[in-house]
Order: C-alpha cells, then structure tokens, then sequence
C-alpha cells in the first residue's frame, strides 16, 4: 500500500477538509480496507449518501462496478467523512471534514475528484 495526504483547495468545497488517497495492490486488499474503515454502523440505504449514513457499491457510465462508497458522520468525533474506492486502479478515498459539517458538504468534492493514475 501507498498512500498521500492533500488538502482540499479553499473554496473548491463549502468546508476546509483533508483527504487521504491509498493504493492497493488488487481490488480485493482494497475491499478489505474499506471494510476496515468504514464503522461496521454504517449500512446500506439505498439513499447513496449525501449526508448519510450510507454505503453501497456504485457503478461507472457503462453501468460497470466501479468501487464502493461510504459516508456518516463519526459518534466519536463528530467530523463527517466519505470513503470510496476505485477497482481500477485498486484506490481508497477518505475525505474527512471539520465537526459541525455533513458528508452532504464534502459530497462535491467525491463527485469531481476522478482517481486516474498513469499506467
């Protein structure tokens, strides 16, 4: 696995938030850190986020699984967070944001953030 921490660029979403991208070696060691990652709480709703709970698998323009999705906001903490990952290539996602805020605020970024690495 590797991985990298950014911040979201100010103004780019309605909250400051940092996001952490991991790369895996196979889809499935990219499934199992999102099981990993993702409270066992957070169940599927059919709602597909945006301000959660919520996971579910999602699939790309051809109507292909393209990875799974996550969003809730932590009972520890407070913060919101989205978790995604991308089957091609084996990629996770965690989007976090600053308590008081909602995955809902976040949603933007997940939606045109693509992971696309060269090959």
């Amino acid at each position: 696995m590797v991985g990298v921490v950014c911040a979201v660029t100010p103004g780019t979403i309605a909250v400051d938030a940092s996001v952490n991208f991991f790369l895996y070696d196979d889809v499935e060691a990219v499934r199992l850190a999102f099981q990993q990652n993702v409270p066992a709480a957070v169940t599927p709703t059919q709602q597909v986020c945006p301000d959660g709970p919520d996971r579910s698998d999602y699939h790309d323009e051809r109507q292909e699984p393209a990875g799974q999705l996550a969003c809730w906001v932590a009972a520890d903490n407070g913060a919101p967070y989205i978790v995604w990952t991308t089957d091609v290539p084996s990629v996770m996602a965690t989007v976090g944001g600053p308590v008081g805020a909602t995955p809902g605020d976040l949603w933007p970024f997940w939606l045109n953030t693509p992971i696309d690495l060269p090959e």
